[in-house]
């Protein structure tokens, strides 16, 4: 006896008909579910397209918003590096004049001359550390940002203490050892300073300051 091949075809009006109502309503179901089964497939295909197409979006989107971030950061950084810079090397000339006045003898008849010679230049530092424009201070680069706050902060500082020492040697002339401390304290502050500067000289060197020799960019080898 020979065996009868399986075939598929697609059903007809004649077989549909031969059902019954309960077999009708359960092919009719089960037809149901596959539709909404591709449908949901569809969609779900649909959705990742979507996502996908919202990411790459995202992602150029980011990149420009990068690139708008980094233009405005070198613009600050530049706006304020001529500052910076004076302020850099005023920073040295303090760290020296406060070594000066701490080697010099208490009895020294010079020592009144010395002492208003540093306050003088105490303001100047003041005077320099004011036209620091704050805002491109916080427009700078998270790694420079900080470092140069602390520096405009430390030379504040540094300098009420020296203002406040010196007042006081004028109306007292045998606190000159209040002076001498504030200057000891003042060497401190001045490499504190002087360390902070290095990310953002180092910044300006890689960036807007790539043309200009290490000498006038600050940075030591």
């Amino acid at each position: 006896m020979g065996s009868t091949p399986i075939t598929h075809s697609l059903p007809t009006v004649f077989w549909w008909l031969g059902l019954n109502a309960v077999e009708q309503a359960a092919w009719a179901a089960a037809i149901m579910g596959l539709l909404a089964a591709a449908g949901g497939f569809a969609a779900a295909i649909a959705s990742f397209r979507a996502a996908r197409i919202a990411l790459e979006i995202a992602g150029k989107q980011a990149a420009r918003e990068d690139a708008r971030r980094t233009r405005r950061e070198e613009t600050h950084a530049a706006n304020i590096f001529n500052e910076l810079a004076l302020l850099h090397g005023h920073t040295e000339d303090m760290k020296v004049a406060s070594q000066q006045l701490i080697e010099m003898d208490a009895g020294n008849p010079r020592i009144g001359q010395e002492i208003s010679s540093y306050w003088k230049q105490s303001k100047e530092w003041e005077s320099l550390v004011k036209q620091v424009d704050a805002e491109s201070v916080t427009m700078l680069p998270d790694d420079c940002a900080p470092h140069i706050a602390a520096v405009v902060s430390t030379i504040r500082t540094s300098c009420f203490q020296i203002d406040r020492a010196c007042t006081q040697y004028q109306e007292h002339v045998f606190w000159v050892v209040k002076v001498k401390n504030a200057a000891r304290n003042t060497m401190v502050k001045c490499d504190e300073v002087l360390s902070n500067y290095k990310p953002f000289l180092e910044y300006a060197k890689r960036t807007f300051g790539a043309e200009i020799p290490d000498e006038d960019v600050l940075i030591e080898d």
